[in-house]
């Protein structure tokens, strides 16, 4: 314990210093390997998940390997103690809302940078303009006459006189004459043009630099996995948002499909219908809940997915009624295929969607996805196979459900 302790201690003393943070974490990590019972231990240290959220947080763009040894960390206490899912993800928030303002003020001043030089660049631009619309052309060199406006000399108390002629220059009198065009103002119009190149070159780079760089997928999935467990470990006290913005966002995540979907069915008729109005009036929601059965077939996953759906065909859907139809399809021939022995509870449930399928909720759609998917042939050799089983479970799913089964196998 107290080795432990000197080891956070060293931690939280140098957390910005990846040449001690790494292996002091590589260290916790080591004896969590030896000794499961550690990641209980780690949870009551004072400060130890803030240690490691901290840790996380601070090398969001340096070591990534202290930053995944600390979430590591963070699962290894979350699974030791469930309860400690709302220390987490209040800390948690703090320091990704913090991140938050301090990126926010930075594309703030950036935008302030970039203002400032498109100003300079558009006054270097008008400057060049202006050089160019000031100075006329230059004296034509092919021996085409140009006029040239002479100055008229004016002597103190005498007439106006016309400067005199000089003689017997030819080309070379022609060859000695200053161009009108001056060195000063091509200087000043190179000048304006590396300035503006200068910029435009400058502001591409900045550009580029300016796209947001966005959280490291490893904390984005954290933040889910933490939410999820929250709602459900709460039963559905915490955010909707919780378990819709994880699923949205990362339903590539078993753990977060599974956790999510099992926090929505912890809820009452009532609240799990209201759960559910708000869900489906996210476009993506009834592709999610196909994607989750694509994805992850276990039986564990289809059949809640298959409750999820059951659930949103007695709502008023709309457009999203055939989508939501075939999720619930797909997702009830999973059941099937993956159960090896049903229990009263799984029938029921099964008997529930061929209802909205097929039965007195179904509709024409349903019905065509259902024989597309032979899940009533299906079905009633589950049902040939229970009848013929002598166990108790068995007997007592005939009694119990003889006369709906029938009733759906007859559609």
């Amino acid at each position: 314990g107290l080795g432990a302790g000197a080891v956070l201690r060293a931690i939280r003393g140098n957390i910005s210093d990846a040449s001690i943070v790494d292996p002091g974490l590589h260290v916790l990590r080591r004896t969590l390997d030896l000794d499961k019972t550690w990641a209980e231990k780690l949870g009551t240290f004072d400060d130890g998940i803030g240690c490691f959220i901290d840790i996380v947080w601070k090398h969001i763009s340096g070591s990534k390997n202290a930053r995944r040894r600390a979430l590591t960390l963070l699962r290894s206490m979350h699974e030791a103690n469930p309860k400690l899912v709302e220390q987490m993800v209040g800390i948690w928030e703090a320091r990704n809302n913090a991140y938050d303002e301090m990126e926010n003020h930075r594309a703030s001043l950036q935008a302030e940078a970039n203002a400032l030089k498109a100003q300079k660049v558009a006054k270097a631009k008008e400057q060049r303009q202006s050089h160019k619309d000031r100075v006329p052309p230059a004296v034509d060199e092919g021996g085409g006459e140009e006029e040239s406006v002479q100055p008229q000399v004016k002597m103190e108390g005498s007439q106006d006189h016309a400067p005199p002629e000089v003689d017997g220059g030819g080309e070379e009198e022609e060859a000695d004459k200053p161009k009108v065009r001056t060195e000063g103002a091509e200087d000043l119009e190179n000048e304006s043009e590396a300035m503006v190149a200068v910029f435009e070159s400058e502001h591409e780079d900045q550009e580029e630099e300016d796209v947001p760089r966005g959280l490291p997928e490893e904390l984005l999935r954290f933040g889910a996995f933490i939410r999820v467990h929250r709602f459900f470990s709460t039963g559905g006290a915490s955010p909707l948002s919780d378990v819709k913005d994880a699923l949205l966002g990362h339903s590539e995540d078993p753990e977060v499909c599974l956790i999510g979907l099992q926090g929505l069915l912890k809820g009452q008729d009532e609240q799990l219908m209201g759960w559910l109005r708000q869900l489906v009036e996210e476009p993506e929601f009834v592709a999610l809940v196909r994607r989750i059965v694509v994805r992850f077939p276990t039986q564990e996953m289809t059949l809640l997915v298959m409750q999820i759906t059951t659930h949103m065909l007695s709502l008023q859907l709309g457009s999203q009624t055939e989508g939501t139809e075939e999720a619930c399809a797909m997702a009830s021939s999973g059941v099937i295929e993956n159960t090896q022995v049903f229990n009263g509870d799984t029938w029921e449930l099964l008997l529930e969607a061929m209802d909205a399928l097929v039965g007195s909720r179904g509709s024409d759609s349903g019905r065509r996805i259902v024989s597309r998917l032979d899940l009533l042939s299906r079905l009633e050799e589950e049902w040939e196979n229970i009848l013929n089983k002598t166990d108790a479970v068995s007997k007592l799913i005939v009694k119990t459900f003889k006369e709906d089964t029938e009733k759906i196998l007859k559609r």
